[in-house]
């Protein structure tokens, strides 16, 4: 049984011994003090809520479980009962007050303790932890000075067995309250205290009355106010994230207000500056999503939490180009901190496997299956990270790439910082095996460099390009892996066209697999060696803003950009929108023979426009569907979004830009002609074995 598995029975235990103390307890109260019902009802009650204490304090010191809140919780609650139980002796003449002194002794110890010891680790004063031990200080204080007077102690023994007894059973109710969500937001924190602590009140000035004490209400009240001061605890640490917040970290809390209002802006942002926000998602079905995630906002959130609904909102829209990341002081916060998994992963057809690991030594290997993390399956995992991963249009092949891509990060951001994680996983041999391994911060290995195939020779390259030729198949083979170049790119075509001018009966093969896109005019300068007619690329906005915020910025290139752009003639006009054309005429080396494409879900923004006009040109496709649509995309220029709470950084795309393909389904990327995967050999590009397989075989037949 490893670690999670018995913190799920505790957890159990532990609800199921707090029902029945809550049961016995309600009996206890309403039933005459001092019948056997009572009697009976409050042993139960005792040592039902004891024993659920107990567990919760197990439970709440278990690796990869701790939580602070609910030890502080335990601790009071435990404290209150036992002082309850023992008050009923203090009646008793020959009644020995030692025990109780040490019960105080160890109460006062523990509570400085949860003072210092987060002072003297963590160099910070734990909150939750402090404010707890801070009071049980208090009141173990109070209660030693007490016992200096044990003839006042006796006399008052019935309001001090009331008074502890209720106030274990107001933690019980609380606790109950807030889990189980009866009342919103802080008034479930606040009410069972509020409520209990007037009725103790009252009780005690009764009682007052019929033993006409000298002891007066200060006891009552000083349990009233720790049970206000629990409530108002309980407000702050009302949504405790569900992950473990690291003491090392300063996690910022928002409020259901400052949440609201950045959520609003963010809505508006979108609708009010995007260039066509309700292309793929109606307006009606958009609002309809919005709406309901701010019925469903509670009274706080972590700014983790928080991004991760903002970044569904976003994912609604299917622009690739418009995403939120978390903010810079966040991104400081964590800086060189070990948060990470030491690994990522590869899918292959259904099943994911151990792709690359850190330096460390541990019994997990490269190719291994992965099964689960933390309890969770890895496709349920998956899923979740395609929920907040932006994409074009309908198809998912881009945010399936990107969530494999950005696994690592994906998993701290919705599921926070863990202290282990326990990882279920299959061998090469097919033994299932569990494994529990730290989180780091350290980069992953350098994996091996992928073989070529013997027969393509390098000619030329630079940090974005290899071009190789195939002299005896006569397949020249162009692995262009990013158009942001801005440089060197007229000179690299030139030369690569030139050197294929010397050929006849040449098939290209053009790898835009891994291509992100990049600058439109280095794209745009590729496709005139390889399209026969002049050719346009058109974008467009919106004529007029709707409502303009005061969050939203326009960097300084983007605005000469755009200032550059309206100094460009207009070709067409269209009502309601600015369109901007620019016109490629083909190259001098114009390429003549069969081109051919390898794609995947990263081919995108204007590399998938590329693909696009490729596509309409005839090329033939292989590997699979683009992550970009083929029919346009949104970009050129970036709009800029700090929301003004959460500090969270949004890039909103500006123009959208109409491809030239006719073909495809609309929404859907470039889908491939020939559906080729990678295998788990890290070493050999199957896909493009595969994919030269192909092309030889076509020659072949069309030779005479």
């Amino acid at each position: 049984m490893n670690n999670t598995e018995l913190f799920k029975i505790l957890i159990i235990a532990h609800a199921t011994l707090g029902g029945i103390s809550l049961i016995a307890g309600f009996i206890a109260a309403i039933t005459k003090k001092g019948s056997q019902p009572h009697i009976q009802s409050g042993r139960i009650f005792y040592y039902s809520l004891g024993g659920s204490i107990l567990l919760s304090l197990i439970a709440a010191n278990m690796p990869e479980h701790s939580n602070p809140f609910l030890f502080a919780v335990g601790i009071f609650s435990g404290y209150f009962i036992i002082i309850g139980k023992r008050a009923i002796r203090y009646k008793l003449p020959m009644h020995v007050f030692n025990t109780d002194r040490i019960i105080h002794i160890v109460m006062l110890v523990t509570c400085v303790l949860m003072v210092m010891v987060p002072l003297i680790i963590s160099k910070s004063f734990h909150i939750v932890a402090g404010v707890f031990g801070l009071v049980g200080m208090i009141f173990a204080i109070k209660n030693l000075l007490d016992l200096r007077n044990a003839e006042q102690v006796r006399n008052n023994w019935l309001k001090m067995h009331i008074g502890n007894m209720s106030g274990g059973y107001i933690a019980s109710v609380t606790a109950f309250v807030v889990v189980n969500n009866f009342l919103p937001g802080v008034i479930s924190w606040f009410a069972p205290g509020i409520i209990g602590g007037i009725l103790i009140y009252y009780t005690s000035k009764r009682i007052d009355k019929k033993m006409k004490s000298s002891m007066t209400a200060y006891r009552m009240s000083l349990i009233f106010s720790f049970v206000l001061a629990l409530g108002c605890m309980g407000g702050i640490f009302a949504q405790t994230p569900k992950f473990q917040i690291n003491d090392s970290i300063k996690v910022k809390l928002l409020t259901k207000k400052q949440m609201l209002e950045d959520h609003e802006v963010l809505f508006s942002s979108i609708k009010n500056y995007h260039p066509t926000p309700f292309l793929y998602t109606n307006e009606q079905e958009y609002n309809t999503f919005y709406n309901k995630q701010r019925t469903e906002f509670p009274d706080s959130l972590t700014e983790m939490e928080f991004c991760i609904l903002s970044k569904k909102l976003i994912a609604q829209l299917k622009c690739g180009h418009t995403y939120g990341i978390l903010s810079d002081d966040w991104y400081s916060a964590v800086k060189g901190k070990n948060l990470l998994l030491p690994f990522d992963i590869k899918r292959i057809e259904n099943k994911v496997y151990i792709n690359n690991t850190t330096i460390d030594v541990f019994d997990i290997n490269i190719n291994d299956e992965l099964i689960s993390i933390n309890n969770m399956s890895i496709q349920e995992i998956l899923q979740q990270m395609i929920m907040i991963q932006e994409r074009d249009g309908n198809t998912l092949s881009f945010a399936n790439e990107m969530s494999i891509r950005k696994f690592r990060n994906y998993f701290l951001f919705l599921y926070g910082f863990q202290k282990k994680f326990s990882i279920v996983f299959k061998t090469k041999s097919g033994d299932l095996k569990t494994i529990d391994l730290n989180p780091t911060n350290k980069r992953l290995k350098d994996k091996p460099q992928t073989k070529m195939p013997e027969n393509l020779k390098k000619i030329f390259s630079n940090k974005w390009s290899s071009f190789y030729f195939d002299s005896i198949n006569k397949i020249a083979y162009l692995d262009i892996n990013s158009f942001d170049d801005r440089k060197e790119f007229k000179k690299y075509y030139k030369q690569v066209f030139q050197y294929l001018t010397q050929f006849h009966g040449v098939n290209l093969l053009v790898d835009l697999r891994d291509n992100g896109g990049g600058y439109f005019g280095h794209g745009n300068h590729f496709l005139t060696y390889l399209t026969s007619k002049k050719f346009e690329f058109n974008f467009q906005k919106s004529s007029s803003i709707k409502e303009k915020n005061d969050y939203m910025k326009l960097g300084k290139w983007s605005k000469l950009t755009e200032f550059a752009f309206s100094l460009k003639p207009k070709k067409y006009k269209v009502e309601g929108r600015k369109v901007r054309t620019f016109t490629y005429k083909p190259s001098k080396n114009l390429f003549s023979g069969k081109v051919h494409v390898i794609n995947n879900g990263i081919t995108f923004s204007q590399s998938s426009l590329v693909t696009a006009q490729l596509h309409e040109n005839g090329a033939l496709m292989y590997g699979a569907e683009t992550g970009g649509t083929e029919s346009s995309t949104n970009a050129m220029i970036i709009y800029n979004l700090i929301l003004p709470n959460s500090k969270m950084n949004i890039n909103i795309a500006h123009y959208q830009v109409i491809s030239n393909s006719t073909k495809g389904d609309f929404g859907y990327g470039i889908k491939p002609d020939y559906l080729y995967s990678q295998s788990l050999d890290n070493e050999k590009d199957e896909v493009l074995l595969y994919t030269l397989d192909t092309i030889n075989a076509m020659s072949r037949k069309t030779k005479p």
